[in-house]
């Protein structure tokens, strides 16, 4: 078989193969038909996800895909505003593709936008202020404008989020951290390693480095239909302004329009009121 087949398979199958896990993930989250009363009034069930947004998260993954086709079009850019801070996404390797529409609409609205991909793990002392070396680093290389000079707000996705609150409690040039989709209390789901689970040393070890009041602004965006979080209270970031949206899936967060005004309505607003 030639390389070319080998790679119009994997181009076939990969997308295929994430539709299908993330279809089982999220296939739990589905609303039931709301119950009725006697008088026939009905009941509003529990927060899930509609049929109509069961199909959207199944179209975000395959949109995640486009990734290196977008890559190649062009982009208009927004004059970039000197006066707002800058903008590092956190993205482990299979979100960092689901994340360029957020990354587009960003710099579209003239954010200073830059990314940072990393394996969301269990990480000591040395390895966070490795890579919150590595972020100064990639920050001062910017000097067009220079971006040293701004305030610089960590938006983490997924499990990143775990490690934007290890990089903020230990460094202040992250004045603000904003988490999508992040297990702050532990992830039971299916496909969780065991370093997330609740309870684990991991996750004890980041809420002790994290406590509240904390030095740094901290805002938390999460969908009750997330299928990936067991239970989905996990995302629940204590101490932190919580923002939940309802009836939207993992990656359909990502290309909401929604939550991308709750994103950028919280980058520059004044410090979020922390919530117990």
């Amino acid at each position: 078989m030639s390389w070319i087949a080998v790679c119009a398979s994997i181009a076939v199958t990969a997308p295929l193969t994430a539709a299908a896990t993330n279809a089982a993930l999220h296939w739990r989250r589905l609303r039931p038909p709301a119950p009725t009363n006697g008088a026939g009034a009905r009941r509003n069930p529990a927060p899930r996800l509609s049929v109509r947004a069961f199909l959207d998260e199944l179209f975000a993954t395959l949109l995640a895909f486009a990734a290196p086709i977008a890559a190649l079009c062009p982009q208009r850019r927004a004059e970039p505003d000197t006066t707002r801070p800058a903008v590092v996404i956190l993205h482990e390797p299979l979100l960092s593709a689901a994340s360029w529409l957020l990354v587009r609409r960003l710099r579209g609205e003239g954010w200073h936008v830059l990314t940072h991909t990393t394996r969301a793990r269990p990480l000591d002392a040395a390895d966070v202020d490795a890579v919150a070396g590595s972020i100064r680093a990639m920050i001062g290389d910017h000097t067009r404008p220079p971006l040293a000079t701004l305030p610089i707000v960590l938006v983490a996705i997924g499990g990143c989020g775990l490690l934007a609150r290890q990089l903020a409690a230990r460094d202040r040039t992250f004045g603000r951290i904003l988490t999508m989709a992040t297990p702050h209390g532990g992830n039971a789901g299916p496909l969780a390693t065991a370093s997330v689970r609740p309870g684990a040393a991991y996750i004890e070890a980041v809420a002790a480095m994290d406590p509240t009041p904390r030095p740094f602004d901290a805002v938390a965006v999460y969908s009750d239909g997330d299928g990936w979080i067991e239970p989905r209270e996990s995302a629940y970031y204590p101490g932190a302004f919580n923002l939940e949206v309802h009836d939207l899936g993992r990656l359909s967060m990502l290309f909401s329009r929604r939550v991308f005004a709750y994103v950028t309505e919280n980058l520059v607003a004044p410090p979020p009121r922390q919530q117990g």
